[in-house]
């Protein structure tokens, strides 16, 4: 990563510099078919005609123009829009079950329940003990489903 100069077509990081605040920051261009933009603070910018310009969705638009595209839009408009914006998609990360029932049984209740039916082992509590630990573990599948 060096810190010279060039022109933009050329250039495969941005550095930016807050001037309310003074904080700087580097962002990776990025190169989507004919469009080029950064990311920076969770913001999109995109490089056209020579200026830059924060992707904003629909925040500036009329009410008016969102019903006229209520039929739907021609395909270059569609590309172009895919092209700008990016799909419309979130993707939520899906943890596994598994990975749900040791993150509910690291909790502070069942690490002390585990203790707890140790102890009851030890002291020949065994029935007790026995029946915490189904509950316990019925009570952990029951919160992860």
């Amino acid at each position: 990563l060096s810190k010279k100069k060039c022109p933009l077509r050329a250039a495969c990081y941005v550095h930016i510099i807050c001037e309310e605040t003074d904080i700087h920051g580097i962002a990776q261009i990025k190169k989507s078919h004919e469009v080029e933009y950064f990311i920076y603070q969770h913001l999109k910018y995109v490089f056209e005609q020579g200026l830059i310009y924060l992707v904003n969705g629909l925040e500036n638009i009329r009410y008016s123009d969102i019903h006229a595209m209520s039929g739907g839009v021609t395909d270059s408009v569609l590309n172009y829009k895919l092209e700008r914006y990016g799909p419309n998609v979130i993707d939520v990360p899906v943890p596994s079950y598994i990975g749900l029932f040791f993150k509910e049984a690291l909790q502070p209740f069942y690490i002390f329940q585990a203790f707890a039916v140790v102890l009851w082992m030890v002291d020949d509590y065994r029935l007790y003990a026995t029946a915490i630990l189904i509950i316990s573990i019925g009570s952990i599948g029951i919160t992860i489903y």
